[in-house]
């Protein structure tokens, strides 16, 4: 029997093992330091490329978003590719990740496809993740939409956030 991968799970796989998690850390050392090599900077350029790769993939962003930490450094770019494979897969767990990667980075994005995606597509669960983790959640839009489903809901939102 042999086994087949998608072309996503053939990048996940590739960029998967291209990661040296010692490597990064001692990278990361040496970057705080300004002592950062011509070869580790080849090398992480080399991760985000790979990681650019993955993100143009259909589907890639429940991959994506298990290897986006392992970078360390907060990288605007990947950051934006993977809010954008999260919005265009319509993954609102990978939309919750992305938004509250964006928002502990301080970067000033405009996160509305984000929520868009979680309140149409997640899940209550999801929702209260959002709004407990991720700074200015649309709460107002998420409320309106707890109050439209069932009570179940409803007694689920209540006990998580009042």
């Amino acid at each position: 029997m042999t086994l087949s991968f998608s072309p996503t799970q053939s990048q996940f796989l590739t960029l998967q093992q291209a990661i040296n998690k010692d490597r990064i850390t001692q990278l990361v050392s040496d970057h705080q330091q300004g002592k950062l090599s011509s070869d580790d900077k080849s090398y992480y350029e080399s991760l985000i490329t790979q990681f650019i790769e993955l993100i143009k993939l259909p589907d890639s962003a429940h991959l994506a978003m298990q290897l986006l930490p392992e970078f360390k450094i907060t990288v605007p770019a990947l950051l934006d590719g993977m809010a954008y494979r999260a919005v265009a897969d319509k993954n609102p767990k990978a939309c919750v990740f992305a938004a509250y990667m964006i928002d502990q980075s301080l970067l000033q994005r405009n996160m509305t496809p984000l929520f868009n995606v979680i309140i149409e597509f997640g899940t209550p669960e999801l929702w209260v993740e959002l709004v407990k983790k991720v700074n200015n959640a649309p709460a107002d839009r998420i409320v309106e939409k707890v109050y439209q489903c069932d009570k179940s809901v409803q007694t689920y939102w209540e006990q998580q956030i009042l």
